[in-house]
């Protein structure tokens, strides 16, 4: 009985593939700024948690698109009221008899440059506030990391601000030789010689350049317990 016992056993570990793992999120996301500037916010309260509402994490001075803002929306209402002026004269004059076919084309040309110059103005205001927007960074559920740059930095296009963390999904990413491949979905998958539920999400149909003759597989799982969750740990994964 005990012989039988001790082959059963080799036969378990035998049939079982172990590997190390790391736990890592789904995804991780390089924020750099698209605009140049002062930075005049940093929310360092912020690095290193889990965001849940929306926050603003890094700020770069606006005063220029401000300024210019406050003059284009004033441009704006001034020719609003010049066009129902103009509009108003033309519906007017178009009815009386007299005036001449030009004079009142040249009455509709003039209110119709105006619309022009609004639509114009309004096209410049949207500009704007788009260039503004991209000075604001703000985050929603994602785990922030540490913020690259200091509040009165001048910071150039391009320059890393921070990373985000996507906690929703934890993965793990293994490499394993191509004929272990043929079986791994036929099996269960062991985290710490206990079931879990991970699954295959990905195997790569290409050998990895770094580990050779092994091909990269990606286990993953919803992420239920984000508060307690330790990003980074090892563990050991078997499919059996």
């Amino acid at each position: 009985m005990k012989k039988l016992m001790g082959i059963l056993s080799m036969a378990v570990v035998l049939n079982a593939t172990t590997y190390m793992g790391k736990l890592e999120p789904y995804n991780t996301i390089t924020i750099s700024s698209e605009v140049s500037g002062k930075v005049v916010f940093v929310n360092e309260k912020k690095e290193f948690s889990y965001i849940k509402g929306k926050e603003t994490i890094v700020k770069i001075e606006t005063q220029e698109e401000d300024i210019a803002l406050g003059s284009l929306k004033q441009s704006l209402k001034n020719q609003s009221e010049i066009f129902k002026i103009q509009k108003q004269n033309y519906i007017n004059k178009s009815k009386v008899k007299q005036l001449s076919i030009y004079d009142k084309n040249q009455e509709k040309l003039s209110y119709l440059h105006t619309k022009q110059s609004i639509i114009e103005l309004k096209k410049s205001i949207k500009s704007l506030h788009y260039q503004k927007d991209k000075k604001e960074f703000l985050v929603q559920d994602f785990y922030l990391g540490k913020i690259e740059i200091d509040k009165d930095e001048t910071i150039n296009i391009g320059v890393k601000l921070y990373n985000l963390y996507d906690f929703s999904t934890i993965k793990i990413v293994l490499y394993l030789k191509a004929e272990d491949l043929n079986t791994i979905n036929e099996k269960k998958v062991y985290l710490n010689d206990k079931q879990s539920d991970f699954k295959i999400f990905n195997i790569s149909k290409i050998k990895d350049n770094l580990r050779v003759s092994t091909h990269q597989v990606e286990l993953v799982k919803p992420n239920t317990n984000m508060d307690k969750t330790l990003f980074g740990e090892i563990v050991k994964v078997e499919f059996k």
